[in-house]
């Protein structure tokens, strides 16, 4: 049977993604590192998955996982990847070997990232000034 776990299910992408999984009874556990806020009948871990030890103690809760959503990611639009970089490389990395070592029964996975990781803020600024200033 298949079991879903979600990192960064608090994110926007998050969100939209839980709503729609639970409106179709699919089973799924959400990881996080935010505080669950409006989502009190989901299985949310509070988790820093770049943090070894914290997952190691959720272990059991996540043998039965068969597919991964990777949501999770250390950079969002208000932060500056070149200036966070060493961070950066130990949460999205770290953290998805992390996660790999507790999940034995994982059939599939699904990463994705966003856009601050590849090129930075400043260059996602330009193009929001940009865009903006048309209208």
């Amino acid at each position: 049977m298949k079991k879903i776990l979600i990192t960064g299910g608090l994110g926007q992408v998050g969100k939209v993604l839980l709503k729609k999984l639970s409106e179709q009874n699919i089973d799924f556990i959400v990881i996080d590192q935010r505080e669950n806020s409006g989502f009190s009948d989901l299985k949310i871990f509070q988790i820093n998955i770049s943090n070894e030890e914290e997952i190691k103690k959720y272990e059991s809760e996540l043998t039965e996982i068969t597919h991964l959503i990777h949501l999770a990611t250390f950079t969002t639009s208000d932060k500056d990847v070149l200036g966070t970089g060493p961070e950066s490389i130990n949460f999205n990395i770290q953290g998805t070997i992390n996660l790999l070592k507790v999940l034995p029964n994982l059939q599939k996975i699904c990463y994705t990232s966003n856009l601050m990781y590849y090129v930075g803020s400043t260059y996602t600024n330009k193009i929001r000034r940009k865009t903006t200033s048309r209208g």
